[in-house]
């Protein structure tokens, strides 16, 4: 479960559907009482009182998160560590930001504090955020948080954690162009050292390394393959995203014909395939917006791998695409030296508008027939009174 905002709604349900059952079982024990008449009143009000009590005593903990969430962040003593460590973010170039989870951040308002690094400094961008139930990202993010923290949270069972190894890392990290890491702990900082990252900013207790150097769109070094196994694409993607050392040969859930299929992930290694020699100058000019995307390139006819999360709303123009790649980007093949991909709406979604507005016409049709049938019968009810009336 990423998220339990919806929890309250379940419990609500469960309390709501035993007390209605705890009701009716008091109206049949009172029906069955006959000469007890104020037998289903004490039933019904020791049922609701029942009720009650599980309740709350089931969410005693609610005042204390309360306590904790909304007394703001400038209000913890912890506060200007925090609001340092957002200044000295902020005074870096732009870039991506990974950040080493630890329950102990929590101090801070919230275990997710970090994830405002954009509202801070918006420039920066944080790997990790709150909402996270529509992104194909986020078992990769827990899967990176595990390989950089000394505690992640490894939320989603069953997925590939790797205890924090940076030289795995890395290149994921690379694969979804992000240009810093921060680390929390001591065990952290110190592999980081280790492996060779560069610290480019202190703010005690986390120190701000800079990763290394790689760009938002990636050109193919060899040519795609396309996913045509019995699993779903989101396992192979994961089995892929574990081979850390093949992430160059890209698996996508569709593309061209030419491209080979494959129904194993390993067997992408071994299917004839066309390698690429691109300058590695060849994009230029990229510029992303929150719906919109855009960059020149003169490798036209060859994929690009686009480091931002699929989905069916991107729609390319001047190339074909963009096809679901793993881990969960996207893949286009330009046509033109300018690429520009923008988020539109989807053939449901304008079904669904036409759908909707038709019904809100149709709503409003039966309304003013309401009013024009109510108002003809007040009429006639009123000349009906007035022909009855005694004449003088």
């Amino acid at each position: 479960m990423y998220n339990g905002r919806f929890l309250p709604f379940w419990y609500y349900g469960v309390f709501v559907l035993g007390g209605i059952g705890i009701g009716r079982c008091a109206v049949a024990l009172g029906r069955k009482i006959q000469e007890y008449v104020d037998g289903v009143a004490v039933v019904a009000t020791a049922a609701a009182v029942i009720v009650m009590v599980v309740a709350v005593f089931s969410i005693s903990v609610v005042p204390s998160w309360v306590e904790r969430s909304y007394s703001g962040y400038e209000g913890r003593a912890e506060y200007p560590e925090y609001e340092r460590l957002m200044a000295t973010v902020d005074a870096l170039p732009p870039g991506r930001i990974a950040w080493e989870w630890n329950t102990a951040i929590g101090a801070y308002g919230t275990p997710l504090a970090l994830s405002l690094f954009p509202y801070w400094s918006p420039e920066h961008p944080s790997m990790l955020g709150l909402y996270r139930e529509s992104s194909l990202t986020t078992p990769f993010n827990l899967i990176n948080e595990s390989e950089t923290s000394r505690d992640p949270s490894v939320r989603i069972p069953g997925l590939r954690y790797h205890p924090m190894d940076f030289a795995r890392a890395t290149p994921h990290l690379a694969l979804y162009d992000v240009a810093y890491y921060v680390s929390f702990t001591d065990e952290a900082e110190r592999s980081a050292f280790e492996f060779g990252l560069d610290a480019v900013a202190d703010a005690p207790p986390w120190t701000v390394f800079a990763l290394p150097p790689s760009q938002l769109i990636d050109v193919a070094a060899v040519e795609p393959t396309v996913w045509d196994g019995a699993s779903g694409f989101s396992d192979a993607a994961l089995e892929w995203y574990d081979d850390v050392d093949n992430l160059d040969h890209w698996l996508v859930a569709s593309g061209s014909d030419r491209w080979a299929r494959v129904d194993a992930v390993d067997q992408r290694l071994s299917e004839p395939s066309t390698a690429y020699d691109v300058d590695p100058d060849a994009i230029t000019n990229i510029h992303i917006e929150d719906d919109r995307i855009s960059f020149d390139t003169t490798a036209i006819g060859v994929p690009h791998l686009v480091k931002v999360s699929y989905f069916p709303n991107w729609n390319a123009e001047g190339a074909d695409g963009p096809f679901r790649a793993a881990p969960s980007l996207m893949v286009v093949v330009p046509t033109e030296g300018s690429v520009v991909l923008h988020f539109g709406r989807t053939w449901s979604e304008t079904v669904g508008l036409v759908l909707t507005v038709l019904a809100l016409g149709v709503v409003a049709a039966w309304w003013y027939r309401l009013r024009r049938t109510r108002t003809a019968g007040d009429g006639r009810q009123q000349a009906s009174l007035a022909n009855d009336a005694p004449s003088d």
